[in-house]
């Protein structure tokens, strides 16, 4: 038989020397001529062609094989590409009948609209005309009357009689009085009718927007998916048909991709292919369907869906839900997905299979476990640093007679009398003071982060001004009195630790005073060190619970070893000290002998005592307190007075200006700069919360179980406009709308009206809802355009989104611990966590979060969610947000 040879088409030459391949070198997989054989003559695995050529035939049929899958791959890649094209541009002519359709139903809308209007208008005319038409007539009646009877006065007042002129006189006086009611009548009854248009918010929306109404917007969809048997490159699959993969979807209600629902499906027939993604967000029931390779569709912004409130889904989509067979990884989908009620009407009455019926019907019920996907969310969240103020108490100290002198951290400085009440006017520092000292009757000296020591004069009026400032060579970081003219700063930036400083600004160094490493002393910011003036001692507190007693006199040292935590130090009576430590404070000598001890509950950092030792004055960061200092048989502090700073609440005007309430009773209007405007409120009892309802409106809940309306006028000044007690207390209001708020209390919420009218909402559900009052004022959000409610669990960091008309309730868990929540953008909700900023949806999704520094309670967003308010118990914080 004759032989037939087979043209390999040059594939049987080497590619460099262009001769007949006779060898293979195995060692690099390459095929050789004999040129190529010679280069390789070191290789171990080099062989004819002739020799191991004998069973290539099976091998060959194998590589053909997956060379044609490869082939049907790439001729399924171009079918589709040709298919993909003809949808887009089915969907580019569909675009124009859906835009139409659009304007249809908008026309239809404002044709109804015109009608009723219409209608009622011409209603309101007629009424209005019949009025004025009798008010006319009454009017004419009266008029020609009056032409009559002044026609009879001028031939009585010429040709008439005394007589006559008489009884003219007396009926004209009985006739202006007829004629002075009816003109009172017509000036009660007068009014005039104006006829406008009041457009609706979503409407005006729309019309500022104008073309921004409707958005395209354009969904990718990988196409192709490259399907392996055994996971490696090699191209095996028998499935060589198109299947669609990651549909990435955009949430309508976001400016960029801030939602992705990630579904995919593989199926031989693209036809049976049928994802189904419901959006809830979408009121006019935007269905689509993966297996028709939409990349495509209208977005219409919140304001044309609530004009529109259109809910049906068309025809087509019900043919689609009709015939779908959904697969169980999209009826996982659908059980956490919220539907609307106009879809869960449509889809009750559509035919679907028993597993995505059941899937459904789990949307009702009143509790729903959230997955929190983080790869979904966004890197778009920035939060940039604007300014902040601290309200803090930084220092305190009697003056001689008796008034205390405290400073801020805001740089105020402000005198109190014997019942912390504010005497005189606030003075303010150049910079944020970290300590204070009263030198003299009337002279008191501020140490500064600038490394400045201010002088301040007190007159007796109480007005506080500044005598001099000057420079100091090292931070000090508190002040204790030397004599009338010394000062004892006390500082981290030398090893002594502490100076001597003249009112002239002379420093000087203790002679005496031992080097030591002060590092391990004063924990934390506040220097805690104390000068016995009397014995020449520094107290200086130290970590382990434990006092350095140093005498500058002789040099020596000693440690003083406490049971329980110290707190604060300072001078006391015959030359000892006084030591607040935890539920206790101790007088000692300078010895280290305890004279006396007496209970005191509650946290301390810093403590001073008046002339006498009488009277204590112990603070924290946002609380002071007074105590008298009695020793009949025991010795006892008993309290006399209490200011607390700690702000109890927030929220933003519609101008920009920042509303802020404090524990000590006071309301305070702060610019963009955190600067207070106008002067401070002061309420009967102290606030709970507070919330901005109109441009000069806001409610405040307060602890007497009473809610306090006040009006803000542009000057910041503050008025009550009025006050109504609640049937419950509430710790944290919200609004809901202009007229109505939103009122927090122990286990439920209810809608306030401004006239007190308290309202309970159809069908509450009390999850996330605590049994105690809540300290957390910020743990409650109402989302007013999608009637929902947030909170949170703080042990458990589960957020719990609610609808409390329809009884539904979604929780979802955090990761990271929850501090406070608000109101977002477009029915979303901000989370603030330890360590991250979180932006979620009302559906539960992460939709963007960004790094965030500080452990704050309070959080509130200004009317366009450009600036947010963050506070902490006594730190107020602005932030740039950039979404």
């Amino acid at each position: 038989m004759k032989s037939v040879t087979v043209d390999l088409k040059g594939m049987d030459a080497c590619e460099e020397h262009k001769k007949k391949v006779k060898f293979f070198c195995k060692d690099h997989s390459l095929l050789c001529c004999s040129t190529c054989a010679f280069s390789h003559r070191q290789c171990e695995n080099i062989n004819e062609l002739v020799k191991i050529s004998g069973d290539s035939g099976q091998e060959l049929q194998y590589l053909k094989d997956k060379l044609s899958n490869a082939a049907d791959y790439e001729r399924s890649k171009i079918e589709d590409c040709k298919q993909t094209v003809t949808a887009i541009y089915d969907k580019l002519s569909n675009l124009k009948d859906e835009l139409h359709k659009t304007k249809e139903d908008i026309t239809n809308i404002f044709d109804v609209t015109i009608a009723l209007i219409n209608k009622e208008a011409k209603s309101t005319v007629d009424i209005e005309s019949k009025r004025l038409g009798e008010r006319r007539s009454a009017s004419e009646a009266v008029f020609q009357g009056i032409v009559e009877i002044l026609s009879l006065c001028s031939d009585v007042i010429d040709n008439g009689t005394p007589q006559q002129a008489f009884i003219l006189t007396r009926c004209l006086e009985k006739k202006l009085q007829e004629i002075d009611i009816h003109v009172k009548e017509q000036r009660v009854n007068h009014f005039s009718l104006d006829l406008s248009l009041d457009l609706s918010t979503e409407l005006t929306n729309i019309l500022q927007n104008r073309s921004d109404a409707v958005k395209l917007v354009v969904k990718k969809c990988d196409q192709i998916k490259d399907e392996t048997s055994d996971g490696s490159d090699d191209i095996t699959s028998d499935h060589t048909s198109a299947s669609i993969g990651r549909l990435i979807n955009t949430d309508l209600y976001s400016s960029k991709a801030l939602v992705q629902d990630e579904i995919s499906e593989s199926s031989g027939d693209l036809q049976n292919d049928c994802t189904v993604s419901v959006y809830n967000t979408l009121k006019s029931s935007d269905v689509s369907f993966s297996g028709e390779n939409s990349l495509k569709s209208t977005d219409v912004s919140p304001a044309v869906e609530n004009t529109l409130n259109s809910t049906d889904v068309s025809p087509s989509v019900d043919n689609r839900l009709k015939s779908a067979d959904v697969s169980p990884s999209v009826d996982k989908i659908l059980k956490s997905t919220y539907v609307s009620p106009s879809v869960g009407n449509r889809l009750k009455n559509t035919d679907v299979s028993p597993s995505v019926e059941n899937n459904l019907k789990s949307t009702d019920v009143s509790l729903i476990q959230l997955v929190q996907d983080s790869n979904t969310a966004s890197s778009n969240l920035k939060l940039e640093p604007i300014i902040d103020v601290q309200f803090a108490v930084s220092g305190i100290d009697f003056m001689s007679d008796g008034r205390l002198v405290t400073v801020y951290k805001n740089k105020q400085c402000i005198l109190m009398n014997d019942k912390l009440v504010k005497i005189g006017k606030t003075y303010l520092l150049r910079a944020i003071p970290v300590g204070v000292v009263c030198m003299s009757d009337n002279e008191i000296a501020v140490a500064l982060t600038n490394k400045t020591i201010c002088v301040l004069v007190v007159e007796k009026d109480c007005v506080i001004r500044e005598k001099r400032t000057f420079i100091t060579n090292v931070q000090y970081l508190a002040l204790r009195k030397l004599d009338d003219s010394t000062l004892v700063g006390f500082t981290r930036d030398i090893p002594e630790h502490a100076r001597k400083i003249t009112m002239d600004g002379r420093e000087e160094d203790f002679k005496t005073l031992k080097k030591i490493n002060y590092s391990r002393l004063c924990p934390g910011y506040y220097c805690q060190c104390v000068f016995i003036p009397s014995r020449n001692t520094f107290l200086t507190m130290e970590t382990n619970n434990k006092l350095h007693i140093h005498d500058t006199d002789t040099g020596s040292n000693k440690d003083m070893q406490f049971e329980k935590e110290i707190y604060a130090v300072c001078q006391g009576l015959e030359g000892s000290a006084m030591v607040v430590c935890k539920s206790e404070v101790v007088q000692m000598t300078m010895k280290g002998v305890i004279l006396r001890k007496c209970n005191r509950s509650g946290y301390a950092l810093m403590v001073c005592a008046n002339k006498s030792f009488s009277t204590l004055a112990i603070a924290s960061f946002d609380t002071i307190k007074l105590y008298s200092s009695t020793a009949t048989t025991t010795w006892s502090l008993e309290p006399r007075a209490e200011l607390a700073f700690t702000i109890n609440g927030l929220d933003f005007l519609p101008d920009g200006r920042l509303v802020a309430v404090f524990a000590n009773r006071t309301c305070v209007i702060m610019d963009d700069k955190l600067n207070k405007i106008g002067k401070m409120f002061v309420f009967k009892a102290s606030p709970h919360d507070v919330v901005c309802m109109s441009d000069n409106e806001i409610a405040v809940a307060c602890n007497n179980m009473t809610i306090c309306v006040l009006s803000v006028r542009q000057d910041g000044v503050i008025q009550e406009k009025c006050s109504f007690k609640t049937q419950l207390q509430y710790c944290a209001l919200r609004k809901f709308d202009t007229a109505v708020m939103i009122g927090f209390a122990v286990e439920i919420a209810r809608k306030i009206t401004f006239d007190g009218v308290e309202q309970e909402f159809k069908a509450f559900i009390k999850h996330g809802y605590s049994g105690t009052l809540s300290a957390y004022k910020c743990k409650y959000a109402c989302i007013p355009c999608i009637n929902k409610l947030a909170t949170f669990d703080k042990e458990t960091n589960v957020v719990y989104l609610q609808d409390p008309d329809k009884g539904t309730s979604k929780c979802v868990h955090i990761a990271e611990e929850i501090c406070a929540l608000c109101q977002g953008p477009a029915g979303t909700v901000f989370v603030v966590c330890k360590g991250e900023f979180v932006q979620m949806s009302c559906e539960g999704r992460t939709l963007n979060k960004c790094s965030f520094t500080g452990f704050e309670d309070n959080v509130c967003a200004n009317k366009d969610f450009s600036v947010i308010a963050l506070s902490n118990i006594t730190t107020v914080r602005l932030y740039k947000l950039s979404i």
